[in-house]
């Protein structure tokens, strides 16, 4: 699988022939949009910054949108949500954690959140994840140290700040004991989840 990071929470993920859009920009957002045809679109928010899933949709794909707790199955993908409150703007109060089953792996996506207390289903599938994607920023979600703890009880082998900032991604690294390692894109083939210790990356902005 291939995992590229086009903004804080946007993600464009690539197995095979499958294509993955994780809150992709709307056109009403002031973020930079953009478009490309997925087979499956993960919206975390009801927010511009996290729904922009017409921008998903291209001819000759059915793109199947996932949004709000549950669980959905597509193409053997095995995706699950769980509801958790959010600050992350005044016109929204939850925000939704999505867990992804894909190459045999598990990708937990918590989204804009800020409170370490998550609900006991989203833990236990937190406890099964191979890679976190945990925000870092502080003000309306968890700052580095804060993440940090919450992220190493899981012992994911990979996990990756949600950041644009560098001295948030620094700190993150810092708590962990680890040097800054940033990547354009991250490639992951099954034997990369065999190490048994926690890795940090943190991804450029594509």
């Amino acid at each position: 699988m291939v995992i590229q990071k086009l903004d804080d929470y946007f993600f464009k993920i690539t197995s095979g022939d499958i294509t993955i859009g994780v809150n992709p920009i709307s056109k009403e957002s002031k973020k930079k949009e953009t478009r490309f045809g997925a087979d499956i679109a993960l919206l975390q928010a009801r927010h511009p910054d996290f729904n922009g899933e017409e921008l998903m949709q291209s001819k000759g794909k059915d793109t199947v949108v996932c949004k709000g707790p549950g669980e959905f199955e597509v193409k053997d993908i095995f995706i699950k949500g769980y509801r958790v409150p959010t600050k992350y703007s005044d016109d929204i109060s939850h925000a939704t954690m999505f867990s992804l089953v894909l190459e045999g792996a598990t990708l937990f996506f918590c989204g804009p959140i800020f409170d370490k207390q998550v609900s006991e289903e989203a833990s236990e599938e937190l406890y099964q994840a191979n890679i976190i994607f945990i925000p870092v920023n502080g003000d309306n979600v968890m700052e580095a140290v804060e993440a940090a703890t919450f992220a190493k009880k899981f012992s994911p082998q990979y996990i990756v700040p949600l950041t644009g900032e560098k001295s948030a991604a620094e700190a993150f690294f810092s708590s962990f004991g680890q040097e800054p390692a940033y990547e354009d894109k991250l490639t992951l083939k099954k034997k990369d989840f065999d190490m048994e210790t926690t890795k940090v990356i943190a991804l450029k902005q594509a």
